[in-house]
């Protein structure tokens, strides 16, 4: 749904979600079935969130990132 290749997800902004936003953005794989295939569970906590985006010096200071590496 982001528009991301499957590698660009996998190589790119899963390892950038997981250290930048570690404290509030929870990601796991699961099966819902058994038998089924893993899928990626992508959870968000909405406090922690409001609390990071209350210390940061404004609410919009974050780091740019780059999913095009060259």
């Amino acid at each position: 749904m982001a528009g991301l290749s499957l590698s660009q997800v996998k190589n790119t902004a899963l390892p950038e979600l997981k250290k930048y936003c570690y404290d509030y953005i929870h990601i796991a794989q699961a099966k819902v079935k058994h038998d089924g295939p893993k899928l990626l569970w992508v959870s968000l906590d909405t406090d922690k969130l409001a609390e990071a985006m209350q210390t940061a010096k404004n609410n919009w200071e974050m780091e740019e990132i780059s999913f095009d590496k060259k």
